[in-house]
């Protein structure tokens, strides 16, 4: 497994030490008012960093896969098999589109492409 890479890998490293420093910080502040103002400021500034976290390419259905999978629950036969896309991830496959919820929300099997078990 390749080691610790990327920015993403570092804030989490330095999430908790941060946090730390940011208590002492603030717990060392004389003026209450400055206190309230640096942790609305920081509170904000969160808000506002996280307002979109959930990015486009982790999700996994989207609302028309949603559809796709109704329909195939209705017009389909209880044994029907589908061929679902896959992708690695932290070497496994795992699902790469709606395809991949057949299986939990119809009870249809569904079968990863040959090229997964290479």
């Amino acid at each position: 497994m390749p080691g610790p890479t990327g920015a993403d890998h570092a804030a989490l490293l330095l999430f908790l030490p941060a946090v730390l420093f940011a208590s002492v910080a603030l717990s060392g502040l004389r003026q209450p008012r400055y206190r309230g103002s640096a942790i609305l400021l920081l509170l904000f500034w969160g808000m506002w960093a996280t307002r979109d976290i959930v990015r486009p390419d982790t999700i996994l259905a989207s609302q028309a896969d949603v559809v796709a999978i109704r329909w195939l629950d209705q017009h389909t036969a209880p044994d029907a098999t589908f061929l679902v896309d896959v992708a690695p991830w932290f070497g496994v496959w795992r699902g790469a589109d709606g395809g991949w919820w057949i299986t939990p929300l119809t009870g249809r099997r569904t079968v990863l492409p040959p090229i997964a078990y290479a």
